[in-house]
């Protein structure tokens, strides 16, 4: 019989900052840091990685302020 490992899924929550201008929508990106995005030209939400005991909404302001100051 074949045996299974259960996998722990990673869940990240972020938040997307936006606001309307004349012409359509801005958005705040933020550059992944660390030495792997460096030399990249990447952009995404900021965001993270949360644990079970924090809900997801909670981990997506912490994060935003982590990774932005704001």
């Amino acid at each position: 019989m074949t045996q299974y490992r259960r996998v722990r899924s990673k869940r990240s929550a972020g938040l997307l900052m936006y606001r309307r201008i004349a012409n359509g929508l801005e958005v705040f990106l933020a550059h992944p840091g660390g030495p792997f995005w460096a030399a990249k030209d990447s952009w995404t939400i900021p965001k993270g990685e949360y644990e079970d005991s924090e809900a997801a909404l909670d981990a997506a302001r912490r994060e935003f302020q982590e990774e932005t100051g704001f």
